[in-house]
């Protein structure tokens, strides 16, 4: 077949250069066998599919480049042979670069990126290793020892390190939300029940104090107003009309009494007492000013309701305490 091709269409110097080719294809094909005999005949498979098919393939394709080349030359064997020989190391270089260099060298580059350092601490497990051989070794030893003097040992410094733990420090839990939203909602609870019990105080005042001076229907509309208030500053009064006279300081003196336990914060300043007291009593403080009822602490002798300061950290009112019937009368109004 060699003879055919030469006597056709290659020059000597092609000839050659695939003699030497299919050479040294098969000195690599010897040096593997040698090699395969000591080796897994995986090896060698190995081998012939990375140098003996490609090699084959680069002959044949260096082949047909050199015939076309020659043939646009006018058949020049200087062309064919050298176009033989740069095509057929051409593709050899290609073929080594990238299927056997450039594959390396992306394993070790990704290799090193994936590459994890894992350390592990096997200074206390080996200490302890060593106590208790130690340990058994005395334990072996103390019969041999019976008639000998007992020797002070000293602590190790292992034995130190290993008893002096460091103290945890207590962590502090952060308020999660659920336990923000219970605490909020207790809060409000407890505001709401400290609400309640004031106005109640409030109406049993309210009772307590108007139970002489008005009539036992407008008892229970007196204290309703004042529930009413209780709840919202702005809130408009009904008038109440007294079946016996008072003083404009026993009025003011009864709203100013309620109005300073609700709180000055809250919306019950000294305005908004005035303009309550003027429109629940319109009739008895009809010739009184607005401006003139904002001043609710004036005293006289003749008072008739007198002022009731709360008692630092409370509340509650003090009043004589007897029996009333408009009191249970205005609570359960």
């Amino acid at each position: 077949m060699i003879i055919i091709i030469h006597n056709s269409l290659l020059t000597d110097g092609q000839l050659l250069g695939i003699i030497a080719t299919i050479d040294i294809l098969l000195r690599i094909t010897n040096q593997i066998t040698m090699n395969n005999r000591q080796t897994n005949s995986d090896t060698f498979l190995d081998a012939c599919l990375f140098y003996g098919l490609p090699g084959i393939v680069i002959l044949s394709v260096s082949m047909m480049a050199s015939i076309k080349v020659g043939a646009d030359f006018g058949g020049d064997g200087m062309v064919r042979t050298g176009t033989f020989l740069g095509c057929n190391l051409f593709l050899w270089l290609s073929y080594y670069t990238l299927f056997i260099s450039l594959p390396e060298s992306l394993m070790l580059c990704f290799g090193k990126r994936d590459k994890t350092v894992v350390t592990v601490d096997i200074s206390e497990p080996t200490c302890i290793a060593e106590i208790q051989v130690s340990d058994e070794s005395m334990i072996e030893a103390e019969p041999e020892k019976e008639n000998e003097e007992p020797v002070e040992e000293l602590p190790s410094t292992d034995d130190v390190s290993i008893s002096e733990d460091p103290v945890a420090e207590p962590s502090v839990l952060p308020i999660v939300k659920l336990d923000y939203h219970a605490i909020c909602l207790e809060y409000e609870q407890r505001r709401t029940v400290e609400r309640t019990e004031l106005i109640e105080d409030i109406i049993e005042y309210a009772g307590r104090t108007m139970a002489p001076f008005v009539s036992e229907k407008n008892m229970i509309c007196l204290c309703e107003e004042i529930r009413c208030w209780c709840s919202n500053p702005q809130h408009e009064p009904s008038e109440i009309c007294l079946r016996d006279r008072l003083s404009t300081n026993d009025l003011c003196h009864f709203i100013w009494n309620i109005g300073v336990r609700l709180g000055r914060n809250n919306g019950y300043s000294g305005e908004c007492r005035a303009k309550f007291v003027k429109r629940m009593f319109a009739l008895s403080l009809s010739e009184v000013e607005l401006s003139s009822l904002k001043n609710m602490t004036k005293r006289t002798s003749a008072d008739r309701i007198p002022l009731d300061e709360p008692a630092p950290g409370s509340l509650k009112f003090h009043y004589p305490k007897d029996d009333d019937s408009s009191v249970s009368m205005c609570l359960s109004a």
